[in-house]
């Protein structure tokens, strides 16, 4: 990765969010603060506080359950690959790409944490300062920089808003970066043709299936392989419908079985050629 990539990926996971962070909470103490030294400032407690947040804002997954799906499926997916030698054998660009698209998922992250805390913080504030007056629940506001003060209802709308398009940005950028047919798998088996050797782990695929369908079966779908008639195990498919499958290299050009179960009855067959060095994916629907 360039200079310039580490530079901007740094900026977009620590010192931005810190510095948003110092913006929204130190006129809490001090509204009457040098905006201009906010920088400075920032760039000093990112070495600490950028990892610390980077670390707490994983949580978020449990309060948006849109994220947490979304991530687990990213992480199920890295199995697929070896990552490293791919990274190995991607250019600058490329590299520069995946980091800072990477980066600028950890920053909506970070971010939807602050502003979360933040807004805790406002409520936190009222119920202290405004003691169940419902006059001065509505009217209370906020102390902000330059010695002003903002409504904190309008601050909270404000920051549930901007919340609500980074979520929805956040879950965008990971599906386009770490799904199936996403970037990296883009980029993963351009690398393994380029280069003329394997770099896939698994056989992987998903299981297209009404919602209907899959209560009736209670979620209870495995998955068995056969290579040249021979069992090679059965595994059963996860809650997002994903599943993967051990892959070696005599397993390329050769025919495969994948059966799919419910229990002991027999949902749907097919057989499968990974040609050459293409992804094994597959998608397959069962009605």
């Amino acid at each position: 990765m360039s200079t310039s990539g580490f530079l901007y990926r740094d900026i977009l996971k620590y010192v931005l969010p810190v510095a948003i962070m110092l913006l929204l909470f130190i006129p809490f103490i001090n509204s009457d603060f040098e905006v201009n030294s906010i920088g400075l400032i920032a760039i000093v407690l990112s070495f600490v506080l950028g990892c610390l947040i980077e670390h707490i804002s994983t949580y978020i997954k449990y309060i948006f359950l849109s994220i947490k799906k979304t991530s687990e499926i990213g992480n199920w997916m890295s199995e697929n690959w070896n990552y490293d030698k791919v990274f190995y054998y991607l250019d600058k660009d490329e590299r520069d790409y995946l980091y800072l698209t990477a980066a600028y998922i950890v920053f909506c992250r970070n971010v939807i944490f602050i502003l979360l805390t933040y807004s805790i913080t406002i409520v936190i504030h009222i119920i202290v300062n405004c003691q169940f007056d419902i006059k001065s629940i509505f009217l209370y506001e906020i102390p902000f920089i330059n010695d002003s003060t903002l409504n904190s209802w309008l601050i909270m709308i404000l920051c549930c808003s901007i919340i609500y398009v980074l979520v929805k940005s956040l879950i965008s950028e990971i599906e386009y970066l770490y799904y199936p047919n996403g970037q990296y798998d883009f980029f993963a088996e351009k690398t393994q043709k380029k280069e003329n050797c394997l770099l896939v782990k698994n056989i992987y695929g998903f299981v297209i299936i009404n919602k209907v369908k899959w209560m009736e079966l209670n979620k209870n779908v495995e998955v068995e392989i056969l290579f040249k008639n021979k069992f090679i195990g059965r595994i059963k498919i996860n809650e997002y419908m994903y599943w993967n499958f051990p892959l070696s290299k005599e397993n390329l050009n050769k025919k495969l079985t994948i059966n799919f179960y419910n229990n002991s009855f027999l949902l749907k067959s097919l057989e499968y050629i990974i040609k050459d060095l293409n992804k094994p994916y597959i998608e397959i629907e069962i009605n």
